[in-house]
């Protein structure tokens, strides 16, 4: 074997044989996640009060200029920000770690032949630490309300989802990369597309329901169930719909791997 002779491709380009060679070496992606954690906050000058920023800057920043410094906030609407902001944040961290894997690490992985998802999932153990944070924070903003267990779980729920999305739109940025270049250069802009768009539907979406378009984006679809607060049946649907984005996202990156870093 050759060095980089398989490019970081599965020896067949299909999703099931990628996730078993993925399970084989489970716990190399967990080491080489938590190895990128650690490079990611040890030996800089905030440590890792770099994990809080964002929520600083961003987060509570947006919660203030909603909902003011009111003792009297509406539970359900806080609950709808904390959940849609959040996992925002999450979401956004993971497109802008994924999508540029294949073109920063070309030249290692020319050298050492991986599992093609080996990269992309181990990004999930490098922003374990933001989950279990916003997580937190919204389970605790829920019981400290007074909110029901089910709309906690509900929101946690969409959480996760939020996060998919992420992860999904990241493999799928990451497999344009390897044809287009110009993909990697537009993650910032896409980021900032997808946080104004929600911030404007949290504040003006009551006033557009006729924006037929911005209901089929994903993170507007997630905001309605919420908003609506769905039933068991509208859980069931979105959550197919929001499963089918990341299968469908990891048989393109399968598919598209086969020696796609000869191509970047």
């Amino acid at each position: 074997m050759k060095a980089g002779e398989f490019h970081n491709s599965p020896e067949s380009p299909q999703l099931r044989h990628a996730l078993k060679e993925l399970s084989a070496i489970r716990r190399a992606v967990i080491s080489f996640g938590i190895r990128d954690l650690k490079i990611r906050y040890i030996h800089t000058y905030l440590g890792w009060g770099w994990l809080v920023l964002p929520p600083v800057l961003l987060l509570l920043p947006a919660l203030t200029f909603r909902f003011g410094f009111s003792a009297s906030v509406n539970a359900e609407e806080m609950m709808i920000w904390l959940t849609s902001l959040g996992g925002h944040i999450v979401s956004a961290g993971l497109m802008q770690q994924i999508s540029p894997l294949w073109v920063n690490n070309k030249n290692f992985l020319l050298k050492i032949r991986l599992p093609v998802l080996f990269m992309p999932v181990s990004r999930l153990v490098v922003v374990f630490p933001e989950w279990v944070m916003y997580s937190i924070v919204l389970i605790g903003y829920g019981l400290y309300s007074g909110y029901s267990m089910v709309g906690i779980a509900v929101h946690v729920l969409v959480f996760q989802w939020f996060v998919l999305y992420g992860f999904s739109l990241g493999l799928l940025l990451c497999a344009l990369s390897s044809r287009v270049r110009d993909v990697i250069h537009a993650v910032p802009i896409l980021v900032q597309v997808h946080l104004l768009l929600i911030v404007f539907y949290l504040l003006k979406g009551s006033d557009y329901q006729s924006f037929f378009a911005l209901k089929a984006f994903p993170p507007i679809v997630l905001i309605e169930l919420l908003r609506l607060q769905g039933s068991a049946t509208d859980i069931f649907l979105v959550l197919i719909y929001t499963l089918l984005l990341p299968i469908a996202a990891a048989l393109v990156y399968v598919k598209m791997s086969h020696n796609a870093i000869e191509r970047i």
